[in-house]
């Protein structure tokens, strides 16, 4: 209990010390329950924090998690009347989705050369100082435009969802009523940009882009002229060589659909950092990035 404590004190103070939340997340699921839950108020320590604002969801059109889920419930058929009941489940959720970490990567330096999920050390030392560079000042916790939404006409992806989310959605979903009155939503918001999101994970999230609309991390460093037009899209089955999932073999059948950057919101423009870079650094870049 009182390391819980010290830790959420420390963690408040410095909320980007990974070595702190990493203390912190490996006793979520610690047997003792008066440890639980000492530690998730050491974790709200950083979300009650009033002196920083993380955006969420892809545009980051609202800047309160509780909201989102309660958003995300109403969505789902949830009314007034039931969150009453459920209203605990609620704060579970939004536990889980703040504490919940992904499984660690398979790519690993210290596997046999002959295992598909080797990468070399040298060359993901190279692409770790490649992606300091590059890259963490928006995908890095310490970095200054980290969780912040980055201009659409600077990132230049695909715009349709920020054409949808328009200042009317937004002034409806503030203003939402139900049968027992309004939600009293505070923090939705429009934005014209994409919410520059930390890549923990980063192996088993693909496809790419707020819209999957690039099938692997070696296409997300190609120019958008020479990334896929079209890919079979629903493989489950990492890619060990390009990153992200396998698009099933040219010419055969697809076992899921096919995605088509052509139709509307599907665009798979934008985000060209790193393609300038040379091949042998974006096979540097790269072993990184499946370490993640």
């Amino acid at each position: 209990r009182n390391i819980a404590v010290a830790l959420g004190n420390a963690y408040r103070a410095n909320p980007l010390n990974a070595h702190l939340r990493e203390a912190l997340v490996a006793r979520c699921t610690h047997p003792s329950p008066l440890i639980r839950e000492h530690v998730v108020w050491a974790m709200n320590q950083v979300v009650n924090r009033k002196d920083k604002v993380y955006a969420l969801h892809w545009d980051g059109l609202n800047t309160d998690l509780h909201e989102v889920v309660v958003a995300g419930g109403i969505g789902d058929g949830m009314t007034a009347v039931t969150y009453q009941r459920i209203a605990k489940r609620i704060e579970r959720v939004t536990d889980f989705i703040r504490l919940q970490q992904p499984p660690r990567s398979p790519f690993k330096t210290d596997l046999p050369e002959t295992d598909q999920y080797h990468v070399d050390a040298v060359r993901v030392d190279t692409g770790k100082t490649l992606y300091n560079k590059h890259c963490a000042d928006c995908h890095d916790a310490g970095g200054s435009r980290y969780r912040t939404v980055i201009p659409v006409l600077e990132v230049n992806t695909d715009r349709h969802r920020l054409d949808m989310w328009t200042m009317a959605a937004r002034d409806r979903y503030m203003n939402y009523e139900s049968d027992q009155g309004n939600w009293n939503f505070k923090h939705w918001q429009h934005q014209d940009g994409y919410v520059a999101v930390e890549l923990t994970g980063l192996w088993l999230r693909g496809p790419y882009l707020h819209n999957g609309s690039v099938p692997t991390l070696k296409d997300l460093l190609k120019p958008v002229s020479e990334r896929p037009k079209a890919y079979c899209r629903g493989s489950d089955t990492v890619d060990p060589v390009n990153g992200g999932f396998l698009t099933g073999a040219e010419g055969k059948p697809c076992d899921g659909f096919y995605f088509d950057t052509a139709a509307p919101g599907n665009g798979n423009g934008g985000h060209e950092y790193g393609v300038d870079l040379s091949d042998e650094d974006k096979a540097a870049l790269l072993s990184y990035l499946k370490t993640l």
